[in-house]
C-alpha cells in the first residue's frame, strides 16, 4: 500500500472511487462527511451499510472533527461544480486539495491532457490531443475522441461518447450512453439527457 485516501462527502460513486484507490494499491481511510447522511432512497443502501460491505474498516468523519494528518490524499466524493465550496473550505481551513485519479485499465492515448484533479474511471477512453479539465470525472467506459476538450467540474456517465473536436464549457452532464458528434459545444451547466445523440451545439444551462 502506497498511500492513504480520505474521501469528503459521498454520492453513487462511492463504489466508482473505492475501485480507483484499491486499484492504484492504495487504501480508504476515513469518509469526512460535509453533511449528514441523508436516507436512503427505496432499495437503496445507506453509505453506514455500505462501508460494512468493505473488505476493511474505513472511518466515517464528520467535517467539524476532520484534522488531516501528513501523507494522506485527499479526493471528492460526488461530482460537478456543486463540490466547489467544500474544496475552497478544505482550502481555507486546512491547506489541502483534492486529487484525481486514473484507472489502470483507462486508455490514454499520445498527446491526451489531464488535469492532476481529474478522475478518469476504468475503462474510459482519452483520444488523442484531448483535453480534461479540474474535477472532470469520467465514468466507466466513456470515451472522448481526438481533440475534445472537456472543461472543469463536467461529468460523463457511463457510456458517454463525445465524438473528435467536440467542446464542452465548465459543469456539463453527458448522460449514460449519450453521443454526442463531431465539432459540437455544449455550453456550460448544461445536462444532456441519457441516450441522446447531439448533432448540433447547445446553449450553456440547457437542461
Amino acid at each position: 500500500m502506497d498511500r492513504t485516501w480520505v474521501m469528503f462527502g459521498h454520492s453513487h460513486l462511492f463504489g466508482d472511487i473505492f475501485d480507483l484507490i484499491s486499484d492504484s494499491g492504495d487504501r480508504m481511510s476515513s469518509i469526512v462527511l460535509n453533511r449528514p447522511e441523508e436516507p436512503a432512497r427505496l432499495g437503496r443502501l445507506r453509505l453506514s451499510a455500505r462501508l460494512d460491505r468493505l473488505p476493511y474498516h474505513v472511518d466515517m468523519l464528520d467535517l467539524s472533527t476532520f484534522r488531516p494528518t501528513s501523507g494522506e490524499s485527499y479526493v471528492i466524493g460526488f461530482s460537478r461544480k456543486q463540490m466547489v465550496p467544500l474544496l475552497e473550505e478544505l482550502k481555507d481551513k486546512f491547506g489541502i486539495s483534492c486529487l484525481g485519479i486514473i484507472h489502470s485499465k483507462a486508455i490514454i492515448q499520445q498527446g491526451a491532457q489531464i488535469s492532476k484533479a481529474a478522475i478518469v474511471d476504468a475503462g474510459a477512453i482519452v483520444g488523442p490531443w484531448a483535453r480534461i479539465g479540474r474535477h472532470a470525472f469520467l465514468n466507466r467506459g466513456s470515451s472522448v475522441g481526438h481533440d475534445c476538450e472537456v472543461g472543469d467540474f463536467s461529468f460523463l456517465a457511463p457510456s458517454a461518447t463525445l465524438c473528435g473536436y467536440v467542446r464542452l464549457g465548465e459543469d456539463v452532464l453527458v448522460g449514460a450512453g449519450a453521443t454526442v458528434l463531431p465539432d459540437v459545444t455544449i455550453g456550460s451547466g448544461a445536462v444532456v439527457a441519457a441516450g441522446t445523440v447531439v448533432t448540433k451545439d447547445v446553449p450553456a444551462g440547457t437542461t
